[in-house]
Formats: C-alpha cells, structure tokens, sequence
C-alpha cells in the first residue's frame, strides 16, 4: 500500500488516519513507520516502482495556474 499526496497538512493527516485503520486491522508490521505509506510528493514526478492499481482525484486546476517550476517538468516528462 502506498499513499502519495502532494499537499503535506494532508498527508499528516492521511498518516493518522491510516494508522488508526491500521490498529483496526491489526497490521502491526506496517503500523510502526507511516511514511513508509504515505509519501509526501507530487505523484506525477513520481518515478518509483510501477503501481498495480492506482485510484486518484485529477488535479482541479488550469494548467496555466500551476507554478513555473512543476509546470515546466510536466511538459518535459508528459507530451
């Protein structure tokens, strides 16, 4: 299980969230580090190994309003 989120108040509360689910489930192996699920980043620049399944919300923003930075490295990785 992998969790990839890019805004980081999100993702710490992704992390408690999933740990609370965990200790249901009593997945204590992956209970003890929660960032080794829930990575802070940008899932579009993520080069990682390949996902078998991946459920997302697509980005609610014009492609013109994203910064300079992250815009640019789409172009460059995504035609």
């Amino acid at each position: 299980l992998t969790v990839v989120e890019l805004d980081a108040q999100q993702a710490v509360a992704l992390r408690t969230r999933l740990h609370r689910c965990l200790v249901k489930l009593e997945r204590f192996d992956e209970v003890a580090n929660p960032d080794t699920i829930v990575r802070e980043m940008d899932f579009l620049l993520l080069s990682s190994e390949p996902f078998d399944v991946v459920v997302g919300n697509p980005p609610y923003v014009r492609f013109d309003n994203i910064p300079d930075g992250p815009r640019a490295e789409y172009q460059r990785q995504y035609r």
